[in-house]
């Protein structure tokens, strides 16, 4: 990736350190330090002809007040950069904006409340930025120095030599710091973290924890399982799906579960519980069909060597993680998987309520296996399928473009850039979908895109949809929708992209059963048509409709 680190002080060693410690090559060089805001302003800037995919911006905040620790003077100085800084943004890059540490010779340490009041006035107007758009994040600098210390990341030495503030720990800390940012921007995040439960979310047995107490309490010991299940729980609610594979007694592991007064996670927490005697090898893969994801998609976390094995031996696309028989080791054990496996660029509203969306699907597969008739079925389930705006969702719909696969015609990965300069490219047409039903909002789960300067037609180049909602023939609707929407605008025909791969064979017949003809056969392509002239007949039970907010053209009933 082409990327740009500029800051008001001198990053030239991380810009170093980025090149020979991580293989960076594409990184620009900025003419000197402290201009960094007229690079972003002036068009015809090394910045701007760069046209890189990621900046970071890194801001040290006692250089940009100059050193005038006045509250109100700080609050004009900090809004003048943003105001300035925001409106130069180009909407096809991505900006990782430094949070606030205020450090400098003067500051005491019963300056502390000042110094966090300084901060907030930086932070609060970021977090504001962040939260209004799509391509601002924050990159957390203050967390770098605070894990490091002020003494061995600070360097006034290397300061008035070369207005450089950092140490070498501090250089090595920050490009870390970068690298990490940019492999989460490229690498797809796994979904599922597999979790043993006896000697790993609490020490000891279940099944003997009325004879000898299980380690879980507020010290000692017992304090370790219980902070690594905060991490755990912390992690759920940042949209990792949580399962149990253990082999115990279902009651005694439940009991416990739902009893203990040191329990951080409840049954709710997990998406699916498969607490029983089969082995993890078949409890793992069970835990996988029941989600719908690829073993691919899975960590697995447990205490037992020979289970570990097993796993890495006859399910070789599933992640298993080591494990630190220490029990103070296990929180930072966790942190670790977190980061390396699980941790996203931003968070989405799906990702916030993903276990309850999972939850509710076992829910309606439960009913499913209690109807006789399915297409009773699917009317009870009071489907809604919504039609939103995609500017609305660019970070979700870059989640479904690069997470599905089994619901993906054409197996094909946008970047949230690509996504961007589709939305802002005339013949291309983004379609975005949210499904509700009576169990609750699944949220965004459907994208295509139909690139509309094609000649002589219109052609699907990507349909993709979150594994949770197949089987409900909502990619029924799905296409009869882009068909009517292309039949508005005048156009007579459709075609439509599938490129198979190993993954997307459930979909191969998808097109062919909604009544498309075969054009045109490559070797790792077929492309489809279907006449717009008149509607076609779709067989599906929900009802099809517009966000409000969107304020355009209706999906219809």
């Amino acid at each position: 990736m082409k990327l740009a680190l500029l800051s008001n002080v001198n990053v030239s060693p991380v810009i170093r350190q980025l090149k020979a410690g991580y293989g960076f090559k594409e990184i620009l060089e900025a003419e000197g330090y402290g201009n960094e805001q007229g690079m972003l302003v002036n068009p015809d800037s090394s910045l701007n002809r760069w046209n890189p995919q990621i900046v970071f911006l890194m801001t040290d905040l006692m250089e940009l007040v100059r050193h005038e620790l006045d509250l109100a003077a700080i609050k004009k100085q900090v809004d003048s950069w943003f105001d300035l800084s925001m409106q130069a943004l180009r909407e096809n890059t991505l900006y990782y904006i430094s949070d606030a540490y205020l450090y400098g010779p003067q500051l005491q340490p019963e300056d502390s409340l000042l110094r966090n009041q300084i901060e907030s006035i930086w932070n609060d107007r970021l977090g504001k930025e962040a939260a209004s758009r799509s391509n601002v994040r924050i990159f957390a600098y203050s967390g770098i120095i605070r894990k490091k210390g002020e003494s061995s990341f600070f360097s006034a030495k290397m300061w008035y030599m070369g207005r450089i503030p950092f140490t070498v720990t501090g250089i090595k800390a920050i490009a870390k710091a970068v690298a990490d940012v940019v492999r989460i921007c490229q690498y797809t995040p796994k979904k599922v973290l597999v979790l043993d439960l006896d000697h790993t979310l609490w020490g000891g047995l279940a099944g003997e924890h009325e004879i000898c107490p299980v380690k879980l309490s507020d010290d000692g010991e017992g304090l370790a399982y219980k902070n690594l299940q905060r991490i755990v729980l912390r992690m759920k609610e940042q949209g990792v799906i949580l399962a149990i594979s253990s082999k115990n007694n279902e009651k005694d592991a439940l009991d416990l579960i739902n009893g203990h007064p040191h329990m951080v996670l409840g049954p709710d927490d997990f998406a699916v519980m498969n607490i029983n005697w089969e082995p993890k090898v078949a409890q793992i893969k069970d835990i996988a069909e029941q989600l719908g994801v690829g073993l691919d998609a899975v960590v697995f976390f447990d205490d037992s060597p020979r289970e570990r094995e097993l796993v890495r031996r006859y399910l070789p696309d599933v992640t298993v993680v080591p494990f630190e028989p220490h029990p103070e080791a296990l929180a930072p054990a966790m942190r670790d998987v977190w980061n390396m496996y699980f941790r996203k660029p931003v968070l989405t509203d799906e990702d916030r309520t993903k276990t309850q969306s999972y939850l509710a699907r076992r829910r309606r597969e439960a009913d499913r296996h209690a109807v006789n008739d399915y297409e009773s079925y699917l009317k009870s389930l009071s489907i809604r399928l919504i039609r939103v705006a995609p500017e609305s969702c660019v970070d979700r719909l870059a989640q479904l473009a690069a997470k599905t696969n089994q619901f993906n015609l054409t197996s094909k990965r946008f970047s949230q850039n690509e996504i961007i300069q589709m939305l802002q490219d005339a013949d291309t047409e983004l379609f975005a979908y949210r499904v509700k039903d009576r169990f609750g909002d699944s949220g965004v789960v459907a994208m295509a895109v139909v690139k509309t300067g094609y000649k002589p037609h219109p052609c699907m180049i990507h349909f993709a949809m979150s594994c949770r909602v197949m089987g409900y023939r909502i990619e029924n609707a799905i296409v009869e929708d882009i068909e009517n929407h292309m039949r508005q605008k005048g156009y007579s025909a459709l075609e439509a992209e599938f490129i198979p791969s190993a993954r997307n064979l459930p979909v191969k017949e998808l097109y062919p059963s909604l009544g498309y003809k075969l054009k045109q056969k490559d070797t790792d392509r077929f492309l489809y048509t279907i006449s717009l002239s008149e509607p076609a007949q779709r067989i599906y039970t929900l009802t099809k409709e517009a966000d409000q907010y969107e304020g355009k053209d209706h999906c219809g009933n």
